[in-house]
Protein backbone atom coordinates (compact mmCIF):
# COMPACT_ATOMS: atom_id res chain seq x y z
CA UNK A 1 0.00 0.00 0.00
CA UNK A 2 1.29 3.49 -1.07
CA UNK A 3 1.12 5.34 2.29
CA UNK A 4 1.52 9.40 2.83
CA UNK A 5 2.48 10.39 6.13
CA UNK A 6 1.74 13.95 7.45
CA UNK A 7 3.09 14.55 11.20
CA UNK A 8 4.30 17.28 12.61
CA UNK A 9 6.50 15.86 15.52
CA UNK A 10 9.92 13.91 14.34
CA UNK A 11 9.72 11.18 17.09
CA UNK A 12 6.43 10.25 16.27
CA UNK A 13 7.09 10.99 12.31
CA UNK A 14 10.10 8.35 12.76
CA UNK A 15 7.96 5.49 14.77
CA UNK A 16 6.17 5.43 12.43
CA UNK A 17 8.34 5.46 9.25
CA UNK A 18 9.76 2.70 10.83
CA UNK A 19 7.06 0.37 11.26
CA UNK A 20 5.38 1.21 7.96
CA UNK A 21 7.84 1.14 5.71
CA UNK A 22 8.78 -2.81 6.67
CA UNK A 23 5.59 -3.42 4.55
CA UNK A 24 4.73 -0.52 2.70
CA UNK A 25 5.88 1.87 0.37
CA UNK A 26 5.79 5.41 2.42
CA UNK A 27 5.80 9.36 1.78
CA UNK A 28 6.98 11.28 4.12
CA UNK A 29 4.91 15.44 3.47
CA UNK A 30 8.00 17.79 3.85
CA UNK A 31 8.57 20.54 5.97
CA UNK A 32 7.16 23.43 4.07
CA UNK A 33 4.82 21.66 1.48
CA UNK A 34 1.32 21.92 1.90
CA UNK A 35 -0.21 18.58 2.64
CA UNK A 36 -3.31 19.01 0.08
CA UNK A 37 -0.33 19.44 -3.03
CA UNK A 38 2.00 16.15 -1.70
CA UNK A 39 -1.34 14.18 -1.86
CA UNK A 40 -2.35 14.83 -4.94
CA UNK A 41 1.30 14.77 -6.61
CA UNK A 42 1.43 11.04 -4.67
CA UNK A 43 -2.47 10.36 -5.10
CA UNK A 44 -1.94 7.30 -2.13
CA UNK A 45 -3.91 4.94 -1.22
CA UNK A 46 -3.40 5.67 2.23
CA UNK A 47 -2.72 9.67 4.07
CA UNK A 48 -1.86 9.43 8.08
CA UNK A 49 -2.32 12.56 9.60
CA UNK A 50 -1.05 13.42 12.85
CA UNK A 51 -3.38 14.87 15.30
CA UNK A 52 -1.83 16.89 18.46
CA UNK A 53 -2.67 19.98 20.91
CA UNK A 54 -3.77 22.11 17.85
CA UNK A 55 -5.72 20.10 15.79
CA UNK A 56 -7.89 22.28 14.19
CA UNK A 57 -5.41 22.68 10.97
CA UNK A 58 -4.78 18.54 10.54
CA UNK A 59 -9.10 18.33 10.80
CA UNK A 60 -9.58 20.74 8.27
CA UNK A 61 -6.83 19.05 5.89
CA UNK A 62 -9.20 16.11 6.60
CA UNK A 63 -11.97 17.54 5.32
CA UNK A 64 -10.61 18.98 2.13
CA UNK A 65 -8.51 15.80 1.32
CA UNK A 66 -12.24 13.97 1.50
CA UNK A 67 -13.61 16.40 -0.96
CA UNK A 68 -10.66 17.38 -3.40
CA UNK A 69 -11.35 14.73 -5.94
CA UNK A 70 -13.10 12.20 -7.29
CA UNK A 71 -11.28 8.53 -5.01
CA UNK A 72 -9.88 10.25 -2.32
CA UNK A 73 -7.42 7.96 -0.42
CA UNK A 74 -8.43 6.46 2.85
CA UNK A 75 -8.21 9.02 5.79
CA UNK A 76 -5.99 7.42 8.77
CA UNK A 77 -5.66 10.08 12.10
CA UNK A 78 -3.02 9.16 14.77
CA UNK A 79 -3.55 11.11 17.55
CA UNK A 80 -1.41 11.14 20.51
CA UNK A 81 -2.00 10.98 24.02
CA UNK A 82 -3.67 13.41 25.60
CA UNK A 83 -6.48 12.61 22.92
CA UNK A 84 -8.19 16.53 22.34
CA UNK A 85 -10.38 14.99 19.82
CA UNK A 86 -11.04 11.55 19.70
CA UNK A 87 -12.35 8.93 17.57
CA UNK A 88 -15.79 10.20 17.77
CA UNK A 89 -14.81 13.37 16.24
CA UNK A 90 -11.98 12.44 14.30
CA UNK A 91 -14.30 9.83 12.43
CA UNK A 92 -18.17 11.00 12.52
CA UNK A 93 -17.19 14.80 11.64
CA UNK A 94 -14.23 15.41 9.71
CA UNK A 95 -14.61 12.25 7.85
CA UNK A 96 -11.67 10.19 8.55
CA UNK A 97 -12.08 6.68 8.10
CA UNK A 98 -9.67 5.44 11.24
CA UNK A 99 -8.56 6.67 14.60
CA UNK A 100 -5.48 5.03 15.88
CA UNK A 101 -4.96 6.38 19.52
CA UNK A 102 -1.01 4.61 19.65
CA UNK A 103 1.47 4.75 16.97
CA UNK A 104 2.64 1.53 18.20
CA UNK A 105 -0.14 -0.25 16.71
CA UNK A 106 0.26 1.14 13.46
CA UNK A 107 0.49 -1.69 11.64
CA UNK A 108 -2.31 -3.23 12.77
CA UNK A 109 -4.61 -0.78 12.31
CA UNK A 110 -3.36 -0.27 8.42
CA UNK A 111 -4.01 -3.50 7.87
CA UNK A 112 -7.86 -3.00 9.58
CA UNK A 113 -8.50 -0.06 7.81
CA UNK A 114 -7.84 -1.95 4.25
CA UNK A 115 -10.05 -4.24 5.10
CA UNK A 116 -13.24 -1.62 5.38
CA UNK A 117 -14.60 -0.99 8.81
CA UNK A 118 -13.55 2.32 10.37
CA UNK A 119 -11.04 1.10 12.74
CA UNK A 120 -10.61 2.77 16.41
CA UNK A 121 -7.20 1.73 18.04
CA UNK A 122 -6.96 3.34 21.81
CA UNK A 123 -3.82 1.96 22.62
CA UNK A 124 -2.61 1.09 26.58
CA UNK A 125 -3.77 3.35 28.62
CA UNK A 126 -1.02 3.49 30.93
CA UNK A 127 -2.86 5.38 34.21
CA UNK A 128 -5.38 3.25 33.52
CA UNK A 129 -3.16 -0.40 33.81
CA UNK A 130 -1.04 0.87 37.53
CA UNK A 131 -4.60 1.61 39.11
CA UNK A 132 -5.71 -1.96 38.29
CA UNK A 133 -2.47 -3.28 39.25
CA UNK A 134 -2.33 -1.12 42.36
CA UNK A 135 -5.86 -1.99 43.40
CA UNK A 136 -5.25 -5.52 42.51
CA UNK A 137 -2.00 -5.44 44.61
CA UNK A 138 -3.92 -3.85 47.85
CA UNK A 139 -6.47 -6.92 47.98
CA UNK A 140 -4.00 -9.20 47.62
CA UNK A 141 -2.68 -8.03 51.03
Amino acid sequence: MLVLLHEPSLPIRLRLLSALSREHTVEVVEAGVEPIRAVRRVMPELFLVGLHADSEPALRLLRTVRTDGAAPPLLGVVEQPPHHVGPELAIERWGADGWLGDPEDVEAFVLELARGPRPVRRGVVVRGLWTRLAGVMRRSR
